[in-house]
């Protein structure tokens, strides 16, 4: 039986990387942390593919204890998941209360090598990850900073098997960027198989994802393959994870693991040969920590995190979206000349709370709208905003300036557009070097106030909105005495 040793505490913690931020791609990694022994309290990271634990001085792991062997264990990273083996110790290798020669890891795994304990536990770390060199991937679209970034990061993932978890608002293209994934990967070819869990049944999702027997229950008249069978040799994409019920996830959890499952009434196994990718509208570790969603099956499911920017965030995106939708549609030549930079810019007023799935619906009734510059006429009467949204439409249906060819622009938008202009006054009766730096100090304190309202006092998103250094922009704030989220 393991015993816990000091510092050891039965609930399982996720270890946050200390630099990790909003909207970037988040990797998940391991760590091993020495509970007991000399070297109690050490940390280290796994990112070897087989890191070795042992007395021995050449190990990567060193455990100065006379009951570790000299080479007492490994673990080796098999991309899906950890197995730790042992290496003939004479002491032995235990996992949690367990004496084994090898097993797959879990997160918050107790090891026992000798009379020494370490704890194995998730690390996730963002990734920075160099723009795209195009507008587009697959048949994903955008010039944005963010968008290129997530195009780079699909190319890399689309060339692994590792499971996926996409998160952004409804509309915001979250079934798009796994398509991308798949189109892109080896696995092009097979299936790409999706499942809404919030559009079933509760008492048919355990059917649809995998599959029933003949009289398994009520109603079921003959044998129905599930999408995990389905998918074999593509791709799975379960939107709308969160719905899933608790009591279904582990058995989720144990087909991820074992990689094979049972249909619902079934006694046969089959081999689990699908890439899994799912997707939720909201943060996964949020509804772990309020008891909505397993923190095992979490941990298995988030290898690679892929934040999905909301539209109203890359308004320059806009431009090319609306070409994109309207030469995919029958007749969209037509609706290609209704696209004039006026009509534009009017819809990167909008705040969009459906995101491009909102924006694909304007443009199509554009093209079926004689007027296409009465872009009041083209938005739905009653949407339901994604908590957090920008109130949404701003000035739509006035009258459209003319913004000249050139016009400048910040974070997407032309500065001239109401309510984002910054109005400076000089003082003329000062000498020019004073009244210089006096109207230079009112724009940058203008400027920041409007930058950190609209990135809700995010540093990190403020300094990639603004092209500037972070640790800048500390400086500068600190300068005009204003509190950011972060120091709050």
């Amino acid at each position: 039986m393991v015993r816990p040793g000091p510092g050891f505490n039965d609930e399982i913690k996720t270890a946050l990387s200390a630099d990790a931020e909003p909207g970037f791609p988040i990797e998940r990694r391991s760590q091993l942390t020495v509970l007991s022994g000399a070297r109690a309290g050490t940390v280290v990271e796994v990112t070897k593919d087989k890191l070795r634990v042992g007395k021995g001085e050449d190990n990567d792991v060193v455990l100065p204890d006379a009951t570790v062997s000299r080479d007492h264990f490994e673990i080796i990273n098999q991309g899906d998941g950890y197995l730790v083996r042992d290496l003939g110790s004479t002491n032995g290798l235990w996992l949690d209360q367990y004496r084994i020669r090898e097993a797959f890891l879990r997160p918050g795994s107790i090891v026992k090598a000798g009379d020494v304990q370490l704890r194995f536990e998730p690390l996730f770390k963002p990734m920075a990850v160099p723009a795209w060199p195009e507008e587009h991937f697959g048949s994903l679209v955008g010039r944005s900073q963010r968008m290129r970034e997530l195009f780079s990061m699909l190319n890399r993932l689309s060339g692994t098997d590792a499971t996926v978890v996409i998160l952004g608002e409804t509309g915001s293209g979250k079934g798009a960027v796994a398509r991308a994934i798949h189109d892109a990967s080896p696995r092009r070819k097979a299936p790409f198989v999706v499942v809404d869990c919030g559009a079933i049944a509760d008492n048919l999702i355990e059917s649809e994802l995998f599959g029933h027997e003949r009289g398994a229950f009520t109603g079921a008249t003959s044998t129905r393959r599930g999408a995990l069978e389905q998918a074999a040799g593509g791709t799975l994409f379960i939107d709308e994870l969160l719905e899933l019920r608790l009591d279904l996830q582990p058995k989720l959890l144990r087909a991820l693991e074992e990689r094979e499952f049972r249909r619902v009434g079934g006694s046969q196994t089959i081999k689990l040969e699908a890439r899994i990718m799912a997707a939720s509208q909201r943060d996964l570790w949020q509804q772990v920590q309020l008891g909505k969603f397993r923190e095992d099956l979490y941990f298995r499911l988030a290898v690679f995190t892929l934040p999905i920017p909301p539209l109203r965030e890359r308004a320059e995106d806009i431009p090319l979206l609306c070409q994109n939708f309207a030469r995919a549609m029958p007749g969209g030549d037509a609706l290609t000349k209704k696209l004039t930079p006026q009509f534009v810019w009017r819809l990167q007023q909008h705040g969009w709370p459906g995101n491009v799935r909102e924006l694909r619906n304007v443009v199509e009734r554009a093209l079926y709208l004689a007027d296409a510059d009465d872009v009041a006429a083209l938005f739905a009467p009653e949407r339901t905003a994604f908590p957090g949204a920008r109130p949404a439409p701003v000035n739509v249906g006035a009258p459209p300036p003319a913004p000249p060819a050139a016009t400048p622009r910040t974070a997407g938008l032309p500065t001239t557009s109401p309510g984002s202009a910054i109005v400076v006054t000089a003082e003329l009766d000062t000498p020019f070097k004073d009244a210089k730096e006096k109207l230079l100090e009112q724009f940058e304190a203008a400027y920041l106030r409007r930058l950190m309202e609209r990135t809700g006092g995010q540093v990190s998103a403020a300094a990639r909105e603004a092209g500037i250094d972070r640790k800048h922009l500390y400086t500068l704030l600190k300068k005009y005495g204003m509190m950011t989220t972060d120091e709050a």
